[in-house]
């Protein structure tokens, strides 16, 4: 008679891992504090009559809004440490905020201005280590950031120079600016190639 056969033992499962190139969208929302100095220049049109070029004029706000974007990384996973890199890029929309310009006590028009500044977009470029624990992912990251804002000076109230209110008094200019970034984060790997962090 046969004998009995012990079946076979099924193959470990593949350990997963991290390491290759992914896509991904993201949403979320921004909190920022303005503070920005006008100087009396080309740019600046009825605000400086009779005032020096260079006169400062200064304005402070808070702005806010929703934002979306895209990013893209390339993760490389060794044991259990997880290092990569990762651009990403966010719109943002209606977060224009305005608040009163103080110039020199002595010229009254402009009291009756308001400095108005909003964020267009922003972007990163970061480093990204981390260590895993299977499908989890715990990060720290750090890098390079950049902002598009864009600068208005419109009239607060009419009277003085300005009339009528809400007019434009200078151009729009705008400014591409650099910092530093830095955060912390978790990653979950839902599926073999979807995640959510």
């Amino acid at each position: 008679a046969d004998l009995p056969v012990k079946a076979r033992p099924a193959p470990p499962a593949a350990a997963f891992s991290w390491t290759g190139f992914y896509v991904g969208v993201h949403g979320g929302g921004m909190w920022a504090d303005k503070d920005w100095t006008e100087n009396c220049s080309a740019l600046v049109g009825a605000p400086c009559v009779g005032l020096a070029a260079g006169t400062p004029f200064r304005t402070s706000h808070q702005i806010s809004s929703g934002i979306a974007g895209g990013q893209i990384g390339y993760n490389w996973q060794v044991n259990n440490f997880v290092l990569g890199i990762e651009g990403d890029a966010s719109g943002a929309w209606g977060n224009e905020a305005c608040s009163a310009i103080v110039g020199p006590p002595s010229f009254f028009a402009i009291s009756t201005s308001s400095g108005c500044s909003k964020i267009d977009w922003l972007a990163t470029v970061t480093g990204r280590a981390g260590i895993a624990f299977g499908q989890a992912l715990f990060y720290c990251k750090g890098g390079v950031a950049f902002a598009h804002d864009t600068y208005v000076v419109r009239c607060g109230l009419t009277g003085g120079l300005c009339v009528p209110a809400s007019r434009v008094m200078t151009t729009s200019p705008s400014d591409d600016r650099i910092g530093w970034t830095v955060g912390v984060g978790i990653e979950y790997a839902v599926t073999p190639n979807w995640s959510l962090k």
